[in-house]
């Protein structure tokens, strides 16, 4: 009669060797695998998460939608939902095996046996498990034994007052099914797992077999042999804890002397860094800030960003300066020199002959006639409008004046209605309408949203600022639900960012356990640890043996695919809150009236640093700062 032990593994989808769908279902191949047996294996189920979520959830989420007033209550995607919540976990996985890799390994008669036994199982799961909804089952059989993996969704109606109908939990589905825990040692979880193994011990009896207890099994020696061994085990222990001795003697005198340096080094920066004051530095090339922002990240040099540059201590100056004169500006030529002052003149102008003017003040001249052609002050040729492009014809020019002027109109007319109706964003509509005074004024340029295209207004990136609040604010948004977003935002950064840290403290372990296992079972030469470091780490991992090291490297792989995952989420994550905190940051300049002057502020330093007026292009951040120049013309 075959004996097989049991083995019933509950995994989370959070934990990183918990669940993966992916290793699952064959959409990643570990080295483990052999792929000439890949078509042996038994796909049950396979339903993608959110398909099950929807199926599931699906009527008791349109449900709680529609009694929903508010938008922002509303739950658009349920799954999500879960998942980036700390209460409960999306779903669960069970891995199922009988017998091992040593004396059920797949292909032989007993493994046949086991996968029999398994199917059954995995085909009453289900019936037995009725608040487990199980989307994806399968039986592997293309690794060193036959086993289930088999992941759920754990949900339950009973006891909900609030909220959904229906509702995931892992606890609350299985007292739902009966199961109740005894006491804090006999939980629901440690009563679920005893009773899937006794129904895996009943399918054993069903099939003649009975379940196996391991039990270690030691080769017995003589008294002469026994003895022999210890005494040659004595000596190689004494041998190799007088060479660990010796090499650690030798690593910690490098590891003091590193130290030492180190310490001294890092001591003398933090005395030049303890008296150096703060320079503000800015550029009016917004590319040169951009290259200088980016080389002082690569170099680890600290800085404080601003609203117009950054702020960098004395001692770095230097180094800065360094950086500075690697930048190369592209050159400009006349005629893209002449597009963006056409642009530039053209909205600051009220109809076409005023923009000619405007040119002609610039030092252009001008000659009228069938094409009228422009010569800059110091070129020698004159350049038809018409050639610059089709945006810049006599017609076309007159058009976006027009455009332009309609824009304001509609403007103003959005300013009277606001105002007639007390509507809440009306602050921002005049802002609006001030911001275009102050560029026809020159005191402000105008920043193309989309660098290729015409500028206009609606091509502004500032006014792109003021309109995308405008539309925040007429959906319901408030400066608190702006805060309370961009807050919210911030923990999602900071707890992706923390997983994805313990993932790589996760990873560099097991890479450290395999390479301890190479030196402790194939005598592999390392430079890191010596035979008896790894030993000690070893033994610390008392479920690590000759026989099932290697799961460290799967775990590294689940590990690695796993944290692929979690980086999209933190970009998508930072990429959202860029987007949360420009909204409230916008919304804090035009509530407290200070975004003209923010912008102003900026344009007279860009001025300063464009004309020399400031040495080097910085000032010392902790002097006082001239007030920017107001326009008159603010309405």
């Amino acid at each position: 009669m075959e004996r097989f032990s049991i083995s019933v593994t509950l995994g989370k989808a959070s934990n990183p060797h918990g669940a993966n769908l992916a290793h699952n279902n064959r959409d990643f191949i570990a080295r483990n695998i052999r792929r000439d047996q890949m078509q042996n294996n038994i796909f049950f189920k396979q339903q993608d998460v959110r398909e099950a979520y929807s199926e599931l959830f699906g009527a008791a989420i349109d449900d709680y939608n529609a009694k929903q007033k508010q938008p922002c209550r509303r739950i658009k995607d349920y799954y999500s939902h879960i998942k980036s919540g700390k209460r409960e976990e999306p779903f669960y996985e069970v891995i199922v095996q009988l017998g091992d890799c040593k004396d059920t390994p797949c292909g032989s008669p007993r493994a046949e046996i086991a996968q029999k036994i398994l199917a059954e199982y995995a085909e009453k799961f289900q019936e037995r498990n009725k608040n487990l909804h199980v989307f994806n089952s399968v039986m592997h059989l293309d690794e060193a034994s036959p086993h289930l993996h088999i992941d759920f969704v754990p949900f339950y109606t009973e006891g909900r007052q609030r909220g959904l109908s229906k509702g995931v939990s892992m606890r609350a589905a299985l007292k739902e099914m009966g199961i109740t825990a005894k006491n804090s040692g006999v939980n629901q979880l440690v009563i679920w797992e005893e009773r899937e193994r006794r129904e895996l011990e009943q399918l054993l009896r069903q099939h003649e077999c009975q379940r196996e207890d391991k039990q270690a099994h030691h080769h017995h020696l003589t008294v002469e042999e026994y003895k022999s061994w210890q005494d040659a085990k004595r000596n190689s222990a004494v041998f190799r804890e007088k060479q660990r001795v010796e090499a650690e003697d030798i690593r910690n005198a490098l590891r003091m002397k590193q130290q030492i340096e180190q310490l001294t080094s890092i001591n003398a920066t933090m005395k030049q860094q303890m008296y150096s004051r703060y320079k503000s530095f800015f550029y009016a090339d917004d590319d040169k800030r951009s290259f200088v922002q980016a080389a002082l990240d690569r170099e680890k040099i600290p800085y404080r960003e601003t609203e117009n540059g950054f702020e960098a201590q004395e001692c770095f100056v230097d180094a800065i300066r360094r950086i500075e004169a690697q930048y190369k500006k592209q050159p400009t030529s006349r005629r893209d020199k002449l597009r963006d002052d056409i642009d530039r003149m053209l909205m600051m102008s009220k109809d076409f002959d005023q923009l000619l003017q405007r040119l002609c003040d610039s030092h252009y001249e001008i000659r009228l006639g069938k094409y009228i052609a422009v010569r800059p002050a110091d070129g020698k040729n004159y350049i038809r409008l018409k050639s610059l492009g089709s945006a810049y014809s006599e017609d076309v020019l007159r058009n976006r004046l027009e455009i332009k002027a309609s824009y304001e109109r509609n403007l103003a007319q959005m300013i009277q209605a606001a105002r007639d109706m007390h509507a809440p964003n009306i602050r921002v509509l005049e802002m609006m309408q001030r911001y275009t005074v102050c560029f026809s004024d020159g005191y402000l340029p105008v920043r193309k949203k989309n660098p290729k295209g015409i500028l206009s207004w609606q091509n502004d990136a500032e006014l792109d600022r003021l309109t995308a609040l405008n539309a925040k604010i007429n959906q319901g948004a408030t400066l608190n639900s702006l805060r309370r977003d961009a807050e919210q935002k911030q923990q999602e950064v900071n707890e992706l960012t923390e997983r994805l840290e313990e993932l790589d403290s996760y990873v560099r372990h097991h890479e450290d356990l395999v390479e301890c296992a190479q030196i402790v079972y194939y005598d592999k030469q390392s430079t890191r640890f010596t035979p008896e470091e790894a030993r000690e780490m070893l033994r610390k991992e008392s479920y690590l043996n000759a026989g099932n090291w290697r799961e460290s490297e799967q775990r590294i792989e689940k590990a690695k695919s796993y944290r692929q995952n979690v980086t999209d989420n933190l970009r998508q994550a930072e990429a959202e809150l860029r987007e949360a905190v420009g909204y409230l940051t916008t919304a804090e300049q035009v509530l407290g009236g200070s975004f003209l002057q923010v912008l102003e502020r900026q344009e007279d330093q860009r001025r300063k640093a464009e004309s020399g007026a400031v040495p080097n292009g910085h000032t010392d951040a902790d002097a006082p700062q001239e007030p920017p120049r107001m326009s008159s013309r603010r309405k």
